[in-house]
């Protein structure tokens, strides 16, 4: 397993490529049974590859069949379980289907970027932290989920002990909270609905030591489809010690040198500074 995967139960999921795809009417299906296979816990590029592919495609049907097949090319079927007959179609292979669950992975990790990132003003577009009476008197806080936020709703909220002048005072923390909770919340919503991960164990161990012999199972969880794999790995992400932040240009996930660092290579910051003039560029010609 990949150093940010480590967990108290080991995760895997053999993930099959498929050398030769076609399109069968608005779905990608397999043209040749050949494929390769690769531990999708193994790596720690996939879920970044689906932020990049929500953010780049451009919003037209062309453009999101291309990039659905380059993706599933390259990364195997987000949805379909490896075992299934590879010639039949699937719902789940469709290009809706494929965009609706690569838009929804895309927004919790691009909430993730902004908790690790401390985006307040990306924070406060999720949600918004109210003054509401405790016990008829006391007055405290508590976070809502803003209507415009993803249409997974959450209906749990975070209650605080501050007053609403407090929380004003220094925002941030109250509002990373608020929004961790609820990301946290959805993507255990997401596991325990549509997680359908098995429990299995490798061949036991068995040590015979004089007249006492021992026995050990050596477990490991294994999710049905790529996309519960990633969402798997998203919560252990979740539940890990480890300092990580998420890279603002690329969505990669790396270990911060300073605590103000935002991209994950030189490269990624200098592609960040060449789209913001570009973009001062553009605004100042408009305004010509």
């Amino acid at each position: 397993m990949h150093d940010v995967f480590k967990f108290p139960l080991e995760c895997r999921f053999q993930q099959r490529v498929y050398r030769k795809l076609q399109w069968n009417n608005d779905a990608v299906t397999v043209k040749d049974e050949g494929y390769w296979t690769y531990d999708a816990f193994d790596r720690n590029d996939i879920i970044p590859s689906i932020y990049r592919l929500a953010k780049t495609t451009k919003d037209t049907d062309t453009a999101k069949k291309k990039a659905m097949f380059d993706w599933i090319s390259g990364f195997g079927f987000l949805s379909s379980e490896p075992h299934h007959f590879p010639h039949a179609v699937y719902e789940d292979d469709k290009v809706s289907i494929f965009w609706e669950d690569v838009n929804s992975l895309a927004y919790w990790w691009e909430l993730y970027g902004a908790i690790t990132n401390r985006k307040l003003d990306k924070l406060k577009s999720v949600i918004t932290i109210i003054e509401f009476k405790h016990n008829g008197f006391n007055t405290n806080t508590k976070s809502i989920i803003n209507s415009q936020g993803n249409c997974w709703l959450s209906t749990e909220e975070v209650f605080f002990h501050e007053t609403i002048n407090e929380v004003t005072e220094e925002p941030l923390p109250y509002y990373q909270r608020a929004v961790f909770h609820y990301l946290k919340h959805n993507i255990e919503k997401y596991l325990n609905i549509y997680g359908n991960i098995q429990i299995h164990s490798k061949k036991p161990i068995i040590i015979s030591v004089g007249d006492r012999d021992y026995f050990k199972a050596r477990p490991y969880l294994e999710p049905k489809t790529l996309l519960q794999a990633l969402y798997l790995q998203f919560y252990i992400l979740l539940c890990t010690d480890d300092i990580k932040k998420v890279c603002n240009t690329c969505g990669a996930l790396f270990k911060p040198t300073r605590k103000d660092r935002e991209y994950c290579s030189e490269t990624c910051s200098n592609t960040a500074k060449s789209q913001r003039y570009r973009k001062r560029k553009s605004e100042s010609k408009g305004e010509n």
